[in-house]
């Protein structure tokens, strides 16, 4: 996967969190082998697991990226930035709320 220049359209990746936008993007990085971005502050110990896990994109939203993820409205994101398209994921929201009860509690992604 390398560093390519998106200087067109941005689209965005949005959804609750533990609804499979992690997932997602890694499968658009295995199929197209483009990095995908986020707005997320990769200094919160969960976004840079998700660095160190191998989202290499994790915390950008610069040109390096074409496809942002995002939890926003749900949260406000690190950084600000225009987007041209949207993917919205959903799931189901007693799946996505136990899910995500159990990262919270034990402070991981796995």
């Amino acid at each position: 996967m390398g560093e390519k220049s998106f200087d067109k359209e941005k689209i965005l990746l949005t959804s609750y969190p533990r609804s499979g936008n992690t997932l997602i993007r890694s499968y658009l990085e295995k199929i197209t082998s483009i990095y995908t971005g986020s707005d997320c502050d990769i200094s919160r110990k969960l976004n840079k697991d998700l660095l160190e896990m191998g989202m290499e994109g994790e915390g950008r939203i610069d040109d390096s990226v074409w496809i942002i993820k995002t939890h926003f409205p749900e949260r406000i994101g690190h950084s600000e930035f225009n987007a041209h398209k949207c993917i919205v994921i959903t799931r189901s929201p007693i799946d996505c709320i136990a899910s995500l009860f159990n990262m919270i509690a034990t402070g991981s992604h796995n």
